[in-house]
């Protein structure tokens, strides 16, 4: 076996040489250089994780429970004012009773109540606008002096509603009424014809039919000889004859217009009969017609 002995100077001994003895005969020699001091990463300190055992959590809680129960024994020792509001639910209850107006009290057994008769007029005219259209459908009228000139001489009944026809044949006129013409007269040998005035009406609406002056015919005569003998005439113009839009008031204007006029009627009857209305007594707004 073999001894090796290692001798090194001091970690501060960086002078001269180091001598190791082997087999001690044999010398070698070696510089030893001072250690090199290696730069090491600092650790980062981590922090400390608090663990809490079941026993310490419950001991928590119940400090925590006992000391919000103290502050509210506190603050309601020191604040010992408590409001209340109660909200009263109403139950309506019907009650059959009878009103008498000859009575100054009221009777619960009896259920009679006192009540007055109080009398009330108001009156109240209003307009309201009509929304339905109608058509104005009118004739023209007018008179037209009608000659008997037959020869021989004969009397002529007119009928109500005979025909007359203005000259050039375009509008048609009838008699309102029934028109007698007498029969003609003669002097020294000539015939002298009797008038009669008949009033007229035109046979359609419209304003085509107010005419001014014209001649008129029979045509009823037409083929016989008192054609040519009973004309007529006319001196003054027909009138009346139109067909115009005018409104009307229909059945939902009516309705509405006694709606509206109710309505207003019963406030104001309302408002006199709360003044007129004594202390102690209510209106019974159903009384109001």
């Amino acid at each position: 076996m073999k001894k090796v002995i290692d001798i090194i100077s001091d970690e501060n001994d960086t002078q001269g040489p180091v001598w190791l003895r082997k087999n001690q005969g044999e010398k070698k020699h070696r510089e030893r250089k001072p250690a090199a001091k290696i730069a090491q990463k600092p650790k980062k300190k981590l922090p400390k994780k608090m663990s809490f055992a079941l026993p310490q959590i419950i001991l928590l809680a119940g400090a925590v429970i006992v000391a919000g129960l103290t502050f509210l024994a506190v603050w309601f020792t020191l604040n010992p004012k408590l409001n209340l509001s109660l909200l009263q639910k109403q139950t309506p209850i019907e009650v059959s009773a009878e009103l008498e107006l000859n009575v100054s009290q009221a009777a619960t057994t009896a259920k009679i109540i006192p009540a007055q008769f109080l009398p009330a007029i108001v009156e109240k005219t209003s307009t309201f606008q009509a929304t339905g259209v109608a058509f104005e459908d009118t004739k023209a009228e007018g008179v037209i002096k009608v000659y008997n000139n037959s020869n021989p001489p004969v009397d002529l009944t007119l009928v109500a509603s005979t025909r007359f026809l203005s000259s050039g044949g375009s509008k048609i006129f009838r008699a309102v009424e029934k028109v007698i013409l007498p029969a003609p007269t003669m002097s020294n040998g000539k015939v002298v014809g009797s008038t009669a005035n008949v009033k007229v009406v035109a046979q359609d609406v419209g304003e085509e039919y107010n005419i001014g002056p014209s001649k008129f015919v029979v045509p009823g005569l037409a083929g016989g000889k008192l054609y040519f003998t009973i004309r007529g005439e006319s001196t003054s113009a027909m009138a009346g004859g139109a067909r115009k839009e005018v409104g009307r008031v229909s059945i939902a204007d009516r309705d509405k217009a006694q709606e509206g006029l109710y309505k207003l009627l019963r406030n104001l009857l309302l408002a006199e009969m709360k003044e007129k209305t004594p202390a102690g007594f209510t209106v019974d707004e159903r009384a109001i017609l």
